[in-house]
């Protein structure tokens, strides 16, 4: 949105930092200051010039998807400046991101790097050995196991929109019965059918419009209520929010279902015969019965509950993902998130002390029955810990891997969020110390190993 972006040159090892805000750190800190690009501030004891701000709607990448969190933002970029001559090959630190070639697919793109994986293997045994490089969609990724469940709910909120019109569409109907003799006198002194037909849509869309401008504010008042029942595996839950453009597809959506459904009753009104009236009685006479009109409602009503029914389905399979167990519990939980300075803590050894004391510093704070620290909160869409090759028992059939994610916790972490043990124990602070490889695995992985625990 201001200045630039990240020159190659200044991704090099010993450039001078340069940053990028974030478009919420620019609004809270330095009070959309527009002038904020060329100045130097400090973060973690060094200078940083500032190059750029982003615009509000980029947030990649997400650091937390829990809507609990306090913000899922990533808050300034940097150069990466990495050294290849001193990178180490197996850290597996990073993440990468790629836009695919005009007219390559997936498929495609995951056989170049399946011969560079291969060729990695040749040429590094130890370290790339039984590893593979594989390729997915970023929305994939972000959305994750989520997407079936969006598209549910989706699928519901059409069904009961398609009621709502159809009700619509029977009362605009109604009401155009019984305007009908104000109809037949304007088409009796000169008012064309088109002319008629354009002011019955245009009471339908103004309707429409409305209605849309309320669902729009019922949406921002009830938006609170769903994060907080929503189930929490719902990736970017704590960014979602009802903006400017849901209010304006809202429109949008209820000027098109104006215009579709209130066609139907324009054009039968402007099209009924003329009706004779006599003016000494209390109504119209018309020489046959409506059977289009009983044929609608009739249709009005079969659609209208098949779809109440569809709909009731599918809202009840929502209900049941909102109460499907995660394997923790997510209430009476706070997360947090501490990164040490680099430069005061550069061994592994002194940020473990300073997490340490940091624990036992929250673990004494009223109130709090446990405290334990994890690498990646879960739905989060982190890895830090890295992955591991599963193979199955007596297996050794490449076909037959399982990659699982490793996630690196404290010995009170997994009680504290709530976690079941199925069988076995859980770690110990002798199970800390960096020469321990001791590992607490889930029932799929255990089933993978030949091992299946009794649930």
């Amino acid at each position: 949105m201001l200045g630039r972006n990240i020159l190659p040159a200044e991704d090099q090892p010993g450039h001078a930092n340069e940053m990028i805000l974030s478009y919420g750190l620019w609004v809270r800190r330095f009070n959309q200051d527009r002038n904020i690009v060329g100045r130097t501030i400090q973060i973690d004891g060094h200078d940083c010039l500032i190059i750029g701000v982003m615009p509000p709607e980029f947030n990649f990448p997400l650091r937390r998807a829990a809507a609990h969190t306090p913000s899922p933002y990533v808050e300034f970029w940097s150069p990466l400046r990495a050294d290849p001559t001193t990178a180490i090959r197996d850290s597996g630190a990073l993440g990468g991101v790629a836009r695919l070639r005009q007219g390559v697919s997936l498929a495609q793109a995951q056989q170049d790097l399946a011969s560079i994986s291969n060729q990695l293997s040749k040429e590094f045994p130890s370290i790339n050995r039984n590893r593979n490089l594989r390729l997915g969609y970023l929305r994939d990724r972000t959305v994750g196991s989520a997407g079936k469940s969006l598209w549910l709910l989706m699928a519901a909120a059409v069904l009961f929109l398609l009621i709502g019109c159809a009700n619509v569409a029977n009362l605009l109907m109604a009401r155009g019965l019984s305007r009908q003799r104000e109809i037949s006198i304007r088409i009796a002194i000169g008012a064309g059918r088109a002319r008629i037909v354009r002011q019955l849509l245009t009471e339908s869309c103004v309707l429409a419009f409305f209605g849309g401008i309320g669902g729009y504010l019922l949406t921002v008042v009830a938006w609170k209520v769903l994060v907080t029942i929503a189930p929490v595996s719902i990736p970017r839950l704590a960014s979602a929010h009802a903006d400017s453009s849901i209010l304006i597809f809202a429109t949008l959506v209820a000027l098109v279902n104006g215009v579709l459904f209130g066609m139907a009753p324009a054009f039968r009104t402007a099209r009924k015969k003329l009706i004779s009236y006599d003016f000494g009685a209390h109504g119209a006479t018309a020489g046959s019965r409506d059977g289009l009109r009983n044929t609608f409602v009739a249709a009005e009503v079969a659609v209208t509950v098949a779809l109440v029914i569809v709909g009731a389905q599918l809202l009840g399979k929502f209900v049941e993902l909102v109460r499907a167990d995660p394997g923790f519990d997510a209430d009476h939980l706070l997360a947090s998130v501490v990164i040490p300075a680099p430069e005061r803590y550069k061994i592994p050894e002194e940020r473990g002390i300073l997490y340490g004391k940091f624990l036992n510093a929250v673990r004494a704070l009223p109130g709090v029955e446990s405290a334990g620290a994890v690498d990646a909160l879960p739905f989060s869409g982190e890895n830090h810990g890295g992955s591991v090759t599963i193979n199955q028992a007596g297996v050794m059939d490449p076909n037959s891997q399982a990659i699982v994610e490793v996630d690196n916790v404290s010995t009170d972490y997994l009680e504290t969020m709530g976690m079941r043990l199925i069988d076995g124990r859980w770690f110990r602070e002798d199970d800390m110390k960096p020469s321990n490889n001791s590992a607490i695995v889930n029932d799929v992985v255990a089933a993978s190993c030949g091992r299946a625990p009794a649930l």
